[in-house]
């Protein structure tokens, strides 16, 4: 449902906000090395979620990106509008042009109960919640 691109956003926006300080900015390189992404690939994804102000970057010798505490409030459903919007919440599940409650496809009512449910899940789930539950040590970034 989500594009590489997106989980790799989301990974690299929960590292950004397990690092509290400000002061202590992340590069690219040890941001796709945290999250095990290609780096270049990082590198566009970051800058894209910097240009949404989801997170923050700065140039410079100590330059680097970080997450406010203001940014951490934002939700998953935020970075995926930011990097893949928001179609796949309206897509049918076997990919048919005009699926719909009218004219279901066989497995409409089913996905729509689950692509509905993890919409909530995205909506209600913060950056900051997430990052948490990497510190604690219940989730990880990589695989």
């Amino acid at each position: 449902m989500l594009s590489e691109a997106c989980k790799n956003a989301i990974r690299a926006v929960v590292y950004l906000a397990t690092h509290h300080d400000p002061a202590a900015r992340c590069t690219v390189r040890q941001v796709a090395s945290a999250i095990k992404g290609p780096e270049a690939f990082v590198a566009k994804v970051l800058q894209e979620l910097s240009r949404s102000d989801l997170i923050s970057a700065s140039k410079g010798p100590n330059g680097g990106m970080y997450i406010t505490s203001q940014q951490a409030k934002h939700t998953i459903l935020d970075i995926i509008k930011a990097i893949d919007g928001l179609d796949a919440f309206k897509e049918c599940g076997l990919g048919l042009p005009k699926c719909s409650a009218a004219h279901p496809c066989s497995v409409h009512d089913d996905y729509a109960v689950l692509r509905d449910n993890l919409l909530h899940k995205y909506k209600t789930t913060t950056i900051g919640a997430l990052a948490k539950q990497v510190e604690e040590g219940a989730t990880v970034l990589h695989r």
